[in-house]
């Protein structure tokens, strides 16, 4: 058992299988609870950050090794807003911490979040000038409500998460006496329904009656980028930080033309103002993948990128600005896409968004090997059940017809014939029997 610990690193943080819980042991450090647990890693990271704290500063002298926790500073009672700013400073340090893996683009995500809680009204008053110590399960249904007006519940419920984190870290800070999030009630809707909706409805708006229509409306300087998202499936964030492959800088990824194949190590991260952009890990772990495209297409992505200015080849961005710098996704969409849309005459619903020009490759791709797991991979889903939602849009010509084929056969309905006498005194001759072969 470790006596001396000369970082929080040193730290033993594990998952206990039993509790499916990740465990923070305390004990060496003489601090209680000895071996607090969390649903996350990053939680129970934070909680041996915090706990090294305790342990490092000269004041506090542990008795035995089950002395008492430091005591806590005296409850001060402050504003939401006030709250809202400590835990925006809090979370500024996560992410300008390098080990801590919390990014700055997640960082301004929570930013903006924040400004849009600290504007709603309950009743009559802006929520962040409401006291921490008013917030009880009636306000917090009211608040609830507010941000669930135009918003889905998965985008509502992460706004309310940053919003329990800052009740979480005012408790800690001695301004608040508990969280109160957990008392809200919050149903969840089963929203798979409009899911698989809102797929179907994607997948037609990528139909290739349309995307030929798309591209041709599309002109030859911006056609292959289009081109380029249906036959890979990249989302936009990975395709505008798609570079040349260099064996030098294996990390970054990028188009390798000899061996005709896309290699995902990075995407562009979202900050507050593009001019904060960042290329980072891609969204999760499972966007790091290898994509395949055919020869002719590689010659021809080849060709294009040869062709670009020098100026624009510096960064050696497959598809750069005019000044050799990252596209702006905005521009991408606006500027290329719903202006081909526009130009082709599709009406306004039929228009796809970048992101809907992965559905093209997906359908596609599914439609013709039928290897879901496969499929999967290329597409970088996390679960398989999100690959899944395109069962409700992928066919299967030959499949089809021999199930129905073999329904006819198995469950063939005929005629009685005419010299069987029925039953119950009705003309055999109307009577359909049920022969069921075996």
């Amino acid at each position: 058992m470790k006596k001396y610990f000369n970082s929080w690193k040193d730290i033993r943080v594990g998952f206990d299988d039993k509790k499916e819980r990740w465990v923070v042991h305390l004990t060496p450090l003489g601090l209680t609870p000895g071996r607090p647990s969390f649903k996350t890693k990053p939680e129970a990271i934070e909680a041996a950050q915090e706990a090294f704290e305790r342990y490092s500063n000269p004041d506090y002298q542990p008795a035995s090794s089950h002395a008492p926790a430091a005591p806590k500073t005296a409850y001060k009672d402050i504003t939401l807003g006030e709250a809202f700013k400590n835990f925006l400073a809090y979370d500024l340090s996560r992410a300008e911490n390098p080990d801590v893996k919390y990014s700055i683009g997640s960082y301004g995500n929570i930013e903006n979040r924040v400004e849009v809680m600290a504007r709603i009204k309950i009743g009559k008053r802006l929520a962040s000038e409401i006291m921490l110590s008013e917030f009880d399960k009636t306000t917090l249904e009211k608040f609830w409500a507010q941000l669930r007006k135009g918003r889905t519940f998965r985008t509502a419920d992460d706004y309310w998460q940053s919003l329990a984190n800052t009740f979480k870290r005012a408790y800690k800070d001695g301004h608040a006496k508990a969280n109160p999030c957990d008392l809200a009630d919050r149903p969840r809707p089963d929203d798979n329904k409009q899911r698989i909706k809102n797929v179907i409805q994607a997948v037609a708006k990528v139909s290739m009656k349309n995307l030929v229509k798309i591209v041709e409306a599309t002109p030859e300087e911006h056609r292959l980028k289009i081109i380029f998202a249906c036959r890979t499936g990249l989302r936009q964030q990975e395709q505008i930080a798609l570079k040349i492959f260099d064996e030098t800088k294996a990390g970054e990824g990028g188009i390798d033309f000899e061996r005709n194949l896309i290699l995902i190590r990075q995407a562009v991260k979202k900050a507050r103002k593009v001019k904060d952009r960042f290329v980072g890990d891609p969204k999760t772990v499972s966007g790091i993948r290898e994509i395949p495209i055919d020869a002719d297409l590689s010659a021809q992505l080849k060709e294009y990128y040869e062709n670009l200015p020098a100026r624009q080849k510096g960064a050696g961005y497959l598809f750069p600005s005019r000044d050799g710098t990252m596209l702006d996704g905005k521009n991408l969409r606006d500027r290329v896409l719903y202006r081909a849309c526009k130009n082709a005459g599709l009406e306004r619903e039929l228009w796809p968004t970048w992101h809907d020009l992965r559905h093209a490759f997906a359908t596609h791709l599914l439609n013709y090997n039928k290897d879901w797991r496969r499929g999967m991979e290329l597409i970088g889903h996390a679960d398989i059940r999100t690959t899944l939602m395109y069962t409700h849009v992928v066919e299967d010509l030959e499949r089809n017809e021999a199930e129905a084929d073999a329904l006819a056969t198995t469950m063939n309905f005929e005629p009685a014939p005419d010299d069987e006498p029925s039953d119950d005194g009705i003309e055999a001759d109307n009577v359909i029997q049920l022969k069921l072969a075996v």
